[in-house]
Parts: structure tokens; C-alpha cells; sequence
């Protein structure tokens, strides 16, 4: 149960850290910064939907091994 609320708040920390990155993006000029700062954002957004997805499917061995 631990793993599972772990991947959860590094996936919510991730996706916060987009955010972050996102308002950033708006104040710099630079296209090349901007594009950096869009493909690290996605890379979270992957990261965070991977760690998300590994924790569900922890959560539903764990009920099935409850039965």
C-alpha cells in the first residue's frame, strides 16, 4: 500500500512540476528554451501517466489477491 500512494504523489509531483515549467515557458523568448521546456514537459506527463498507470494496476493485484 505504501508503493502505491509513493507512485502517486511522484506522479502528482511530476505533473506539478509541467505546470511549473508550462507558466515558465510563457516568459521566455528564446524558440529554442521554449521547445526544450515542451519536450521536457511531455516527458513528465509520460513519466507521470506510467507511475499512475503502475500504481492502479498494483492496487488491483492487491484486491485480487484480498478474494
Amino acid at each position: 500500500m505504501q508503493t502505491e500512494k509513493l507512485l502517486t504523489i511522484i506522479a502528482l509531483s511530476a505533473l506539478g512540476l509541467c505546470v511549473l515549467m508550462g507558466l515558465l515557458k510563457m516568459m521566455m523568448k528564446d524558440a529554442k528554451k521554449k521547445r526544450d521546456c515542451d519536450m521536457a514537459c511531455s516527458m513528465l506527463v509520460f513519466i507521470a501517466v506510467v507511475l499512475l498507470a503502475v500504481s492502479q494496476m498494483m492496487h488491483e493485484h492487491d484486491k485480487d489477491d484480498k478474494q
